[in-house]
C-alpha cells in the first residue's frame, strides 16, 4: 500500500481516487462521443448526402436531388447538434467533480492536485489522452 513515493496512502484517498477516476473517465467518454458526432457523423452524413445528390442529378431527377439535399442538411445538423450536447454533459460532468476535488476537506493540497493529475483531466479542461 505504499505509492510511488513510498509513502503510504490511506484508504479513504484510494476510494476518492477511484471515485473521481471513474467520474473523469465518464465525463471523457461522453467528450469522445460528443467529438465523434461532430466531426464524423456529420461528415460522412454530408458526403453520403453530396454523392446522392449528384448520382440523382446525373439521372435527370432534380425533386428527389432537392429532398435529400434537404434531409441531408437536416441530418447533419442533428449530428452536430447532438455532438454538442454530449460535449455539454461532459462540462457538467466535469464542473461539480472539480468542485468536490478541490473543496474536500479530507484531502491535502498535494492530493487534491495528484487526483487531478490521476485522473487524466487537466485544469484547462481538456482530457489528456
Amino acid at each position: 500500500m505504499f505509492d510511488n513515493d513510498g509513502e503510504t496512502k490511506s484508504a479513504t484517498y484510494k476510494m476518492m481516487l477511484e471515485r473521481y477516476r471513474s467520474g473523469y473517465q465518464g465525463a471523457a467518454n461522453l467528450d469522445w462521443w460528443g467529438r465523434f458526432f461532430r466531426r464524423y457523423v456529420t461528415g460522412i452524413l454530408a458526403l453520403a448526402t453530396a454523392v446522392i445528390v449528384f448520382v440523382t442529378l446525373a439521372d435527370r431527377q432534380e425533386e428527389f436531388a432537392v429532398a435529400v439535399m434537404a434531409g441531408g442538411v437536416v441530418f447533419s445538423l442533428l449530428g452536430y447538434i447532438t455532438g454538442r450536447w454530449l460535449a455539454l454533459l461532459s462540462s457538467f460532468m466535469r464542473a461539480p467533480l472539480d468542485t468536490a476535488v478541490f473543496t474536500s476537506p479530507g484531502l491535502t493540497d498535494d492530493e487534491k492536485l495528484a487526483i487531478v493529475s490521476e485522473t487524466g483531466h487537466s485544469l484547462s479542461g481538456k482530457s489528456r489522452g
